[in-house]
């Protein structure tokens, strides 16, 4: 079974969802949250009628993005697996951002 996402299109929240798992590399199905996925799967396991809501591999399911985001970062972590992605992945805009990093601004002068 693999993670799959039941959102909008165009839902902020659902994006931000779709952008971690993006990012962490992680595999996932997108179902767009028509009437029936509403009544089939959002409904009956989470009660309400909101977005995004995800069914981990294991069948689990998650509703809100921060239990999503921080759910899968602890799945990624699990010492059982290798991680999704490397705690120190090096890349070319980490490596730009790291060295244009300035020390914290001082003071105006007339402050």
């Amino acid at each position: 079974m693999t993670i799959t996402l039941y959102g909008g299109e165009v839902s902020y929240f659902t994006g931000k969802v779709r952008a971690y798992l993006r990012w962490a590399d992680l595999p996932f199905e997108e179902v767009i949250a028509s009437a029936d996925v509403y009544g089939q799967v959002i409904l009956p396991s989470v009660g309400i009628p909101v977005i995004p809501v995800l069914r981990t591999q294991s069948g689990e399911i998650l509703q809100d993005t921060t239990v999503i985001t921080e759910g899968r970062r602890a799945a990624c972590t699990d010492k059982r697996r290798e991680p999704c992605f490397p705690a120190n992945q090096t890349t070319p805009c980490r490596n730009i951002a790291s060295a244009t990093r300035t020390k914290p601004a001082t003071l105006a002068p007339w402050t």
